[in-house]
């Protein structure tokens, strides 16, 4: 399975396309749009993509879809335009995420939702976003070692395992790229319940070890690295990894989200749970799950 197929087949699990007119944000080289174009129905499909140039891109059309150079926090589409709107693997690397969602919940249909699904978060143990995908270069940063580290200790300990080129490739990287956002946790919760959106479903990804394994590593550093980290972070930050959630425009201006847990707090959490459970996915025949806080893996 290709992975727009694998994105494709999460998306039909909440979402029926059919004579829709779509909005993808961030499409990259415009696999999942093509994709959609020829399997989903939608009655058209707009995508766009901050930098095509990166991709190798350039602007495009097919029957049913169309991609276009675009920046999500200045969209050029009317009001209420959108049916759905999508977005994979792309709002860590927004800045100005809180001015994105406003723009997303502007174009959106009232009634009518918008889907997120992204990873890592900059606060998660692969949040520094370095060359992880490469197995040899996956150990190159210490567990949460972009969280814990000066630029100067993250050069001098890469130049020990490498060379001067690649300290200096990594912390320009890590510290500076503006390709990152390097936002927390409770930054997105801040930015979700200030987007002028409901939230119907969100599922946090938990990921505490670089190599996927069960193994906590957190516990694995020095206890005065352990320290450095919580006296800036919770513990459950660091291990969220990414988020899944699925925003509603309603038909009023604004809806309170008081009850929306940004602590963490088992308390919140059940209060969240008994109050999201119900919400509608207009148009898609479907219920949207209540909202998830998965079970705590933070526990020696």
């Amino acid at each position: 399975m290709t992975t727009q197929e694998m994105h494709y087949q999460i998306l039909t699990k909440h979402f029926d396309f059919t004579g829709k007119h779509v909005l993808e944000i961030g499409c990259g080289q415009g696999a999942l749009t093509r994709h959609m174009g020829e399997v989903s129905g939608a009655r058209f499909i707009n995508a766009i993509e901050y930098d095509l140039d990166y991709w190798g891109m350039q602007p495009s059309s097919g029957p049913g879809w169309e991609i276009a150079q675009g920046d999500v926090r200045a969209l050029r589409f009317d009001d209420d335009t959108f049916d759905y709107v999508l977005s994979i693997g792309v709002f860590e690397h927004i800045n100005g995420l809180d001015q994105a969602l406003r723009e997303i919940q502007r174009v959106l249909k009232p009634g009518v939702l918008c889907y997120a699904w992204f990873e890592p978060v900059y606060t998660s143990i692969i949040g520094h976003h370095y060359r992880f995908w490469i197995p040899e270069d996956l150990p190159l940063i210490p567990p949460w070692g972009h969280l814990w580290m000066e630029p100067s200790e993250m050069h001098e300990y890469i130049r020990g395992k490498r060379d001067v080129e690649t300290a200096n490739q990594a912390v320009e990287w890590i510290y500076e790229s503006p390709i990152i956002n390097r936002y927390t946790r409770k930054d997105y919760y801040g930015f979700l319940a200030s987007s002028g959106m409901t939230n119907v479903y969100m599922r946090e990804m938990f990921r505490a070890n670089r190599y996927e394994k069960p193994e906590n590593e957190f516990y694995s550093l020095p206890e005065a690295h352990q320290a450095r980290l919580l006296s800036k972070y919770a513990k459950d930050d660091l291990v969220v990894h990414g988020f899944e959630i699925i925003l509603q425009k309603t038909w009023q201006e604004r809806q309170s989200w008081d009850y929306f847990c940004v602590e963490g707090n088992r308390w919140t959490q059940e209060q969240a749970i008994l109050k999201s459970n119900g919400h509608a996915s207009p148009g898609s025949g479907k219920w949207a799950q209540p909202i998830r806080f998965l079970g705590r893996i933070f526990k020696k």
